[in-house]
């Protein structure tokens, strides 16, 4: 809609006054040059004047002087009394539709307990109906993983068993056009949907670029385009990272790191393939292809995304995912990414020697913290706050976060404490020098080699691929983990962080989280 112009910079002196509002006596009469007896002003007092000095009138003055102001005057016409035009109460806007909720990754760890809060809170948040998208994988439909996924998942067992009622699964792919919705499909939610939570992406560091860009890129393209034929959205809500930005010694605020070209030349860079993977990461300063990607997702919104749009954006930035503080339950954990994948390394015995700093600080949130987040900011904001996109933290802070050395202590003291898990232990915290080397050949390569020769001897196919994952896990965390354990980093969100749960209580939490729902699991497997 048009701004209308302010009358203080478009005066128009032809402009008419407006009338005096009604009187009280339900009728309204023009304003009279003739002032009526109640406007009247009280005539001011004549000083004295002397008489000799006050010429006498010409004959005939007198006269004429009254018959020009009479003649001046106006004739004294009976003005009917103008009806007055009734108040009428503004109109009420309709009332905002009850959310619909599109979701997608709920197949995925933090998208399981985003579905899960969600569904606890339906009344609370009165949601009528969550929309939830889910690829076809390894031959399975989208009802069939959701049957095996996520209505048998420890996940949802505090729920009602009716929940699957609330829930309408639609099958697609972020990286396809349209998210690869059928085309009858498309329109019939899209004039549904009001609230849109994107959880959906990739959580491999060591992806090829391209791989990452499609589904880190496209995919938050073609659900930007959904929320854009959405006639009745009210807020998209997109899942970043809190590590887009590279690690620096100033504090990291809630704003978009500027890349050397615009998002949508950057990602036609990484399709054409004219610039090498270690060059482009040279450029920004990224570690690997997974922040880089998120990076240029989160500017790609940025940048697509203007004042007059119906809907406001949040992208929320999550540090380290671990397992859950409360919801569903305490230590849910379904995924040996991220910080899973230190722990279950020393949990094993596999991983002694670790990459990094001792003192830096890790910043772990608990999964409910990060899903808790993310539906606030789509269902408690409110829709007039603010117009534009804006950019928040899901983080612990550098105040609360988590000691390396003091960390993987803990860790390794709770699986000593288990009959099944005795051999964790942490012989060297540093950086990948010589002595790196010695104490990687003697505690992690040498025990890996000889239990991968003992499975041959005995023909032990099983325990020879376990053996190969153990290594190659042992490989991957050193590989990737070590930007985040060489280097604290300061985020600094807007809105304060308050102390939570005791660092020690939440370790020993996601301790027997892995454990439970990994490890256990894996050996009965």
């Amino acid at each position: 809609m048009a701004e209308v112009p302010s009358p203080i910079f478009n005066h128009n002196p032809t402009t008419k006054r407006c009338l005096p509002p009604p009187s009280t006596s339900g009728s309204q009469t023009l304003v009279s040059s003739t002032p009526t007896p109640e406007t009247q002003q009280p005539e001011k007092e004549q000083p004295e004047t002397d008489p000799e000095l006050t010429p006498e009138a010409e004959p005939g003055k007198e006269k004429e002087t009254k018959t020009l102001a009479a003649l001046a005057k106006p004739p004294e016409t009976p003005v009917p009394p103008r009806p007055a035009t009734p108040v009428r109460e503004p109109t009420p806007p309709p009332p905002a539709p009850s959310p619909c909720i599109f979701l997608t990754g709920a197949t995925g760890f933090l998208g399981k307990v985003v579905l899960e809060e969600l569904l606890r809170r339906s009344g609370e948040l009165q949601i009528n109906k969550i929309i939830i998208l889910i690829r076809p994988k390894n031959g399975k439909g989208a009802r069939a993983r959701l049957l095996r996924e996520l209505i048998k998942s420890p996940c949802f067992a505090n729920l009602s068993p009716q929940w699957p009622g609330l829930v309408q699964v639609v099958e697609g792919d972020i990286v396809e056009a349209n998210c690869g919705i059928e085309e009858e499909i498309y329109e019939e939610i899209c004039a549904e949907i009001t609230h849109v939570i994107h959880c959906a992406g990739t959580v491999n560091f060591s992806l090829p670029l391209r791989e990452a860009a499609k589904h880190n890129i496209t995919g938050v393209v073609n659900i930007y385009n959904l929320a854009s034929d959405c006639s009745d959205l009210q807020r998209l809500v997109v899942t970043s990272s809190a590590y887009v930005t590279p690690h620096s010694a100033q504090p990291i605020q809630e704003k978009c790191l500027n890349l050397p070209l615009a998002a949508k030349d950057m990602l036609m860079v990484i399709e054409g393939g004219n610039m090498t993977e270690e060059r482009l990461l040279g450029h920004t300063g990224h570690p690997n292809t997974y922040t880089l990607t998120k990076c240029i997702a989160e500017n790609y919104l940025l940048e697509r995304h203007t004042e007059e749009d119906e809907f406001p954006i949040t992208i929320v930035r999550p540090s380290i995912i671990s397992a859950s503080k409360k919801y569903p339950f305490p230590g849910w954990i379904d995924s040996k990414a991220a910080f899973a994948g230190f722990v279950l390394g020393i949990g094993l015995g596999v991983l002694r020697v670790i990459d990094g700093d001792s003192k830096v600080m890790l910043d772990i949130v608990p999964v409910d913290d990060v899903a808790r987040k993310l539906i606030d900011e789509a269902l408690l904001r409110d829709i007039n706050e603010e117009k534009k996109s804006k950019v928040v933290f899901s983080v612990s802070t550098k105040k609360f976060g988590f000691e390396v050395g003091t960390t993987a202590t803990a860790i390794a003291e709770f699986f000593n404490s288990k009959k099944h898990t005795r051999s964790a232990k942490v012989t060297y915290i540093g950086p990948r020098n010589f002595k790196f080397k010695v104490h990687d050949y003697l505690h992690q390569k040498l025990p890996l080699l000889a239990a991968k020769t003992y499975s041959s001897v005995r023909s032990d196919e099983k325990m020879r691929e376990e053996t190969e994952k153990m290594g190659a896990l042992v490989e991957s965390i050193n590989q990737t983990f070590p930007h985040f354990v060489h280097h604290t980093f300061d985020f600094t969100p807007e809105e304060e962080v308050t102390a939570g749960m005791d660092n020690k209580a939440y370790i020993q939490i996601v301790c027997e989280g892995v454990d439970k729902h990994i490890l256990q699991p894996a050996r009965k497997g």
